[in-house]
Parts: C-alpha cells; structure tokens; sequence
C-alpha cells in the first residue's frame, strides 16, 4: 500500500535532518587537519607543498580566535607531530572555556553578536603578547582564526571610543543590509585588530594562519575582518558603504567622525604584509559532505550555491524553481529512483526594519523556510525543506534553523500564518510549535548556511 502524503513528508523531513547532521560529523577539524596537514624532517606540508619551516622551533605561541576557535586548538594540540616537545602558550577567545585548555594558555569569553569589555579585553591581551614576544627564529607564531572573531576580538583604532559605541557600531552594521564583505570592510578600517593587523604586530615572527571560514569563496580577507591577511578594500570604499546603506545616521557620533577623518589611515594591503595562511574548512566542504550523504541514502544530489548573499525571498524563489526544473529533468529522464536533494551553502540576507529590531525572534534560515513555504504548490507534490546554520545559531533564537514539508502549508490558513510570521520576521515561535525548528546547541564549527530542498 503506497505511502500518505503525511507519512512521505516525515520520511523526508527525517532524512533532511540527517543529512544535515551528517554533514556537520563529516566536517571533523581534527580529521580535515590530519588529512591537510603532515610533517616531514624540518617542514610541515600541505599535501606536497611545504608550507612553513619547523626546523629550530622549540615554542609556540598560538592566538586561537572564533566560534570554531576551541575545536581548531584541540585539534593542534593532538598533533604530537607539531607541538611535541615545544613550549605552548597563548590565547584562546571562545565561546566558552574548554576543560582540557593547557594553564599557559589565557582564556577570552569575548562577545557575540556584538563585542563587549571581554572582547576588548581579549585584543588587547593578543596584542600586548606580539608585541612582547622578541624577535626570535625559535617561536612560531600560530593563529587560528574563525568566523565570529570580529566581534569576539575588538579594539577600536581610536582607543577613545567606548566599547558602548563599539557595540553600536557592530549592531547598525548586522541589521543594515549590506553583505557581509561590505560589512567587514568597515569594522577592518575601524579595527586596531582587523585587515591584517594582527600580522603586522607579529611581523618580527615565523608565523601561519589556520583558517575555518565563514565567508564567500574567493574572499578570506573577510573571515573575521581578516585580522591576518592583507586588506584589499580602502578608506574610499568604507565611505562608499556608508553612504550607500544610508549608515551615518545610524551610526553613534564618535563612529561617524571616525570615518569622516581626512588623516584616517589605511589597512594593510598586499604587498605589505606576506602573509602564510591555510584554508582548512568552508561552505565547500559542507555542500561536498551533505551531497555525500545524500547520494548514500540514494538521493541524486544537484550543488547549487548562486543565491549566496541574495535576499531570502529572491534565494528561495530561484531554490525552488531550480528544484522544480531538476525534478521536471529527473522525471523526464526517467533516470534513477526519484530522489532528488537540491543543496546550497552561503547566507541569505534579511533586513530588518528599525522598528523590529529587539523585537522579531528568529534568524535568516527560519525566516527563508517560511519563505519557501509560501511559494510552494500542489503540483510540488512532497517535499521537505531545510536551511540551518552550521555554527547552531540562526539569530537571536535557541535553533539552528528549521526543516518544513510541503504537506505543513497546503491549507490557506497554514500559508497565512506563515506570512503573518515573515511579517513580523518572528518566524522561531510558528516553527517551534511546529516541531519544525532544529536544535543543535553550538556545533564548534562557522561554515556559514546549509540548505537543501528534498523530494
């Protein structure tokens, strides 16, 4: 006896969990640096390409930075290859205190979403132990940066600006509508840390740079306002950014008299810096492992990650009439077992009016399911859909994300609470009494969004 519609959608719902699951088990840091990194006589190796001297090193002085920051440092410390018999000391800036942390090694709970007197704290400790450090072939300077170090680890250029309007700052940039490139363009300039900063105060030391990275391909001078990697944007694109998102007004005084400086002074760029970096995670990995899973659960699986940074609306538009013409291919075909698994990284853009702001519950991927949710129709037949942060936060709620089926919103009642939702961009409490929204706690990685469309 064939399946009901109900019965299908939960199979479905079930199985686009699991992959979400699986794919973040899958993006393992301590299994990605086994499998990137090796050590020879003198030298440690990107697969066959030296990367770094490691002859004479006898200490190592690691700055671990970022929502993956705990995860990335465990993962070092396990390799006896590179830290065994040297001396460790440091910094880590986490979201929170691991048990295992060495005593040499200082501990930060900076903050996030936006940075506090923690977060100061954290950068000026980081700095403070560059720039004591003497020169010397004998210390190896290791940063392992993340996504979520912009606000976690702060110091404004202009000490004199107070860690309230610093918090100010950061804020009107997350709920203005500029993507995140533009966004960290801003907070490096702004930045005694940021736009390679940090290199430059530790430009008298062997160093590298171990990246996990929540931003869009090609741009790892973003992750975390790039505090080790020159800067490709200027003082005359903040300005452009500013004026293009209307942001002055928005902006506490002390922030927009900042910018407004004729002596304010540039960032890094390339050529100024030579800079030793290494990607070891990113939304790549994520859409590679989801499709992995879902090809061994005998989906056919499609990456398709154009609508990166689009607004949710527009990326869930364009999703499912990319989903809608595979499945129309698929069927054509008559190829393989009917199971179709669209998959998509990046982030979509939400913006919030001033007047909702404090007062919506949710994040970008509950509020583009709910998105999703209106746009389908009958002739979609049953499909579950899926968007979840892979750092287990989206927004200001307790989930991850959220996963619906086609069958949840068939009825004209259903698609108008979800609409009343979007309207309020308060999409957390429909989708948590639907037990549709996912919870996964912190997840110790930051590889920007994952979502995926199932039939």
């Amino acid at each position: 006896m064939a399946r009901s519609a109900g019965s299908t959608c939960f199979a479905l719902q079930r199985d686009a969990r699991a992959l979400f699951h699986a794919a973040l088990q899958r993006c393992s840091i301590g299994d990605t640096l086994a499998d990137k990194l090796f050590t020879g006589p003198a030298d440690l190796f990107e697969g066959d390409r030296a990367v770094l001297r490691m002859d004479g090193v006898r200490r190592i002085l690691v700055i671990a930075m970022g929502k993956a920051a705990g995860p990335m440092l465990r993962a070092v410390l396990a390799r006896q290859d590179i830290v065994g018999g040297r001396t460790i000391s440091g910094v880590l800036v986490a979201p929170d205190r691991p048990a295992w942390l060495p005593a040499s090694v200082q501990y930060f709970r900076g903050g996030h979403p936006e940075p506090d007197e923690r977060s100061r704290d954290a950068a000026e400790c980081i700095l403070g132990m560059l720039h004591d450090e003497p020169p010397s072939e004998g210390t190896l300077c290791l940063f392992l940066v993340s996504g979520g170090a912009s606000a976690m680890v702060e110091l404004p250029l202009d000490p004199i600006i107070s860690v309230e309007d610093t918090a100010a700052f950061h804020r009107a940039l997350v709920h203005s509508a500029a993507p995140i490139v533009q966004i960290n363009a801003l907070r490096k300039h702004f930045s005694a840390v940021k736009g390679g900063r940090l290199a430059l105060a530790a430009r008298h030391l062997r160093s590298i740079s171990l990246l996990v990275s929540d931003v869009p391909p090609g741009q790892l001078d973003a992750l975390s306002s790039g505090p080790t990697l020159p800067d490709r944007s200027t003082v005359a694109d903040c300005r452009a950014i500013l004026r293009e998102h209307d942001l002055s007004g928005h902006l506490p005084a002390s922030v927009t008299a900042f910018f407004q400086r004729e002596s304010l002074p540039e960032t890094p760029k390339p050529g100024d810096l030579d800079p030793n970096a290494l990607l070891i995670l990113s939304q790549a990995d994520l859409a590679e492992h989801a499709a992995q899973a879902a090809r061994e659960r005998g989906y056919s699986a499609v990456i398709d990650n154009t609508p990166d940074d689009w607004p949710a609306a527009e990326a869930a538009q364009y999703l499912l009439d990319r989903f809608r013409s595979l499945q129309s291919q698929q069927d054509r075909s008559g190829k393989g077992s009917g199971r179709l698994c669209l998959i998509s990284t990046g982030e979509v853009v939400v913006r919030l009016p001033p007047g909702l702001q404090g007062r919506a519950s949710g994040g970008r991927n509950q509020h583009f399911v709910l998105e999703t949710a209106t746009r389908l129709s009958e002739s979609d037949g049953d499909i579950a859909v899926l968007s979840c942060g892979s750092d287990g936060i989206d927004g200001n709620s307790p989930a991850a994300g959220a996963v619906i089926a086609s069958a949840d919103f068939r009825s004209a009642e259903a698609r108008h609470r979800a609409l009343e939702a979007l309207g309020r961009f308060s999409a957390h409490p429909l989708l948590r009494r639907m037990g549709a929204a996912i919870e996964t706690g912190a997840t110790g990685l930051n590889l920007r969004d994952l979502r995926m469309i199932l039939r």
